[in-house]
């Protein structure tokens, strides 16, 4: 058994099926892609071959040969000529060999075999470019379907890290609810916002009434819960934002400077309250801005 390199025995090791899944991946991607990578694998798949029938396999080869090697039809195929190639050319010899005998073959005898060994020669041939061109439209199709496989899982895998982090939300808001009471009791009406889109089907909505004088907004700073050490910090409480309510139309309604959180049940809230008089029929966004923070936050909410 003659192997001419590390890379000659990888694709050995490929072919009689030993080689490890991660390997044997790369092998397949690089066959796709390279032509000239799979005219060596197929001088490899020529020498196990060779080697079969020549009795080079040691006994564990030739035990991966039969069960895994052979199982597909173009190694079948190879195996079936080789047997077949052999036979030709020991017969030839054997004419030559017995030539001087009492009785010589005729030629049209020899001729006519010869044609027709040259004949199923060029149909095992055509039958292994066929099964090899099959194989390789196979190995593509599992390919590109493995590809799909990932997409779908990645967007599955999107979609639950969205829906985890809405039922997070949903859970904070009522951690921060919990015993809230309005600042001026029935004047006000209490409105706590999160931050959702625009056009969010859970958009929050408010109505005053007749006896409504303001809109008392409670914000809950989300981060405040999901990061302990920041809830237990006293200077986190110190932080001034800037909230400024905007129209439809993004054109400013109010604002206030320094607004500091309260803590409220255990999560820092801005808590404000809007006169009802600024307000009339319409969205709304109110846009919370940090001392260090580039980008304000933005929360939507609808009066009816």
């Amino acid at each position: 058994m003659n192997i001419k390199s590390a890379d000659d025995l990888q694709l050995r090791q490929y072919l009689l099926g030993i080689l490890p899944e991660k390997q044997c991946d790369e092998i397949e991607q690089k066959l796709l892609a390279d032509d000239d990578f799979g005219r060596a694998v197929e001088l490899v798949e020529d020498e196990i071959v060779d080697d079969y029938l020549d009795g080079a396999l040691n006994k564990q080869d030739k035990g991966l040969a039969e069960k895994h090697f052979f199982q597909a039809p173009e190694h079948r195929s190879k195996l079936h000529f080789a047997r077949l190639l052999r036979c030709h050319l020991n017969t030839k010899q054997s004419i030559r060999l017995v030539r001087p005998a009492v009785f010589a073959i005729p030629r049209p005898f020899v001729w006519v075999a010869s044609t027709a060994i040259v004949c199923l020669l060029m149909l095992s041939t055509g039958e292994m470019v066929y099964i090899g061109r099959l194989r390789r439209d196979l190995e593509s199709e599992v390919a590109r379907n493995r590809q799909d496989e990932s997409t779908v899982r990645a967007s599955l895998e999107q979609e639950r890290l969205r829906a985890n982090q809405f039922q997070e939300e949903v859970r904070l808001l009522k951690i921060a609810n919990n015993g809230v009471q309005p600042l001026s009791h029935a004047s006000s009406v209490i409105l706590t916002l999160l931050p959702l889109s625009r056009g969010d089907e859970h958009l929050q909505q408010v109505r005053c009434s007749s006896g409504t004088k303001s809109v008392e907004i409670h914000i809950p700073l989300l981060w405040a819960v999901q990061n302990p050490d920041r809830v237990n910090n006293p200077m986190a409480a110190k932080i001034g934002y800037r909230t400024t309510l905007l129209d439809a139309n993004g054109k400013e309604v109010w604002s206030i400077n320094g607004l500091q959180p309260n803590s409220i049940s255990g999560v820092f809230q801005l808590v404000f309250a809007i006169p009802c008089r600024l307000l009339s029929t319409g969205d709304y966004s109110v846009a919370i801005k940090g001392q260090t923070e580039e980008k304000p936050k933005m929360y939507y909410f609808h009066v009816g």
